[in-house]
């Protein structure tokens, strides 16, 4: 299953590989995973665990203090906390704001992903780059039939991730800078407008264009599709949402459009199974059957 903006992105790079007489297409998908760029305290967590408030630890944490922009001391205290007082494992809360609660209660007896439950001894920075790694698998699993182009994103291929893996956790900070392994690597082949650039445009802006100009053909789609025939959706807390007069304010729409893919998905498969006997018994019974 693909985001709704890839096709859009997919004509684009189709068009460009016709010109080029490209048969292939190399993107960057999942470099931000690979490359770590997650501004968490697990970083200076790693720090302390190996070497204290040593000369390490205090760089790092002047420079996550300048991305995020927090003091010094506060990350301190946080990486404290995070090193000896909680789990080492990275806390991935599911994306359940518009799921009914038959839904949530589907996903509460689900097993966690194993990339979410590090072996003993593993530092909290790495267990945090490996979990960041779960969702980039998309472009790995994903395949996309009906594509003109094959595509390959070498960014997620194995050697690449596990030499990634292999770097510690704060060697991907500098003043300034998120992904700094990387911007090092390739500062002589790279201008440095773009070696030291701290923004991007990513898809999220595509999508949130999408949202606004198809709200209501959303709002039909997903209040009239087969998940909430499923009883999957919260339909007055969806409804609610896409009710909302304006422009995005959050990230909630991020949320809507996952359900968007997936009742698209689900809208394919007209021949399809009906919904599982657990659905139906949750349906039936309610979250406490």
């Amino acid at each position: 299953m693909h985001r709704c903006f890839t096709q859009a992105q997919d004509a684009v790079a189709a068009e460009t590989a016709e010109l080029c007489g490209a048969d292939i297409l190399i993107d960057g998908g999942g470099g931000d995973n690979v490359f770590f760029a997650s501004r968490t305290v697990s970083i200076l967590a790693d720090c302390l665990a190996t070497g204290g408030l040593d000369k390490r630890f205090w760089n790092a944490a002047r420079a996550l203090g300048d991305l995020v922009q927090t003091g010094t001391w506060a990350l301190a205290w946080r990486a404290v906390h995070r090193a000896w007082l909680r789990s080492r494992a990275p806390r991935q809360p599911a994306a359940v704001a518009f799921l009914s609660d038959a839904a949530k209660a589907i996903i509460a007896d689900t097993v966690a992903h194993p990339w979410f439950l590090p072996p003993q001894g593993v530092l909290p920075g790495r267990a945090s780059h490996v979990a960041l790694l779960a969702p980039a698998q998309n472009l790995v699993e994903a395949i996309n039939a009906q594509a003109l182009y094959r595509a390959i994103s070498p960014l997620v291929s194995q050697p690449v991730v596990e030499a990634c893996l292999r770097v510690p956790s704060w060697h991907w900070l500098a003043p300034g800078q998120d992904r700094a392994t990387v911007r090092r690597a390739f500062a002589p082949d790279l201008p440095e407008e773009i070696i030291a650039r701290r923004s991007k445009g990513t898809p999220t802006g595509f999508a949130a264009t999408i949202f606004d100009r198809q709200r209501q053909a959303i709002y039909d789609m997903l209040l009239g599709g087969r998940l909430v025939e499923f009883g999957l959706i919260d339909e007055a807390k969806l409804a609610h949402a896409l009710s909302t007069p304006g422009p995005v304010r959050d990230l909630r729409f991020v949320r809507i459009m996952e359900l968007v893919d997936a009742e698209a998905w689900a809208a394919a498969q007209i021949h399809g199974p009906q919904p599982s006997s657990t659905v139906r018994r949750l349906l039936e019974c309610g979250p406490n059957a």
